[in-house]
């Protein structure tokens, strides 16, 4: 049988983008003009899915207390800036 991967996120938008419910039109991602940044991060997303039989959930942050802590855990809060990624 065909392994299923389940993604989990705590951001409703990301969520939406990858599952391709927000933000596109005609099967054509339309970036929103605040968030322009994340094609490049949203292709290579669809490209790592390709052939993957996938499923997407929101879990809103106050409902993941333990992924929330884990994501700050070595952020320190007072240093705030982006954080840009590339392969």
């Amino acid at each position: 049988s065909k392994e299923k991967l389940h993604i989990y996120g705590d951001s409703s938008m990301v969520c939406k983008m990858v599952a391709k419910e927000w933000g596109w039109k005609n099967k054509q991602w339309s970036p929103h003009p605040k968030y322009p940044h994340l094609k490049k991060l949203l292709d290579e997303i669809h490209i790592l899915l390709t052939g993957v039989f996938y499923s997407i959930s929101w879990i809103p942050r106050e409902q993941n207390f333990e992924a929330d802590a884990l994501s700050k855990a070595h952020i320190p809060y007072q240093h705030k800036q982006t954080v840009t990624m590339g392969y």
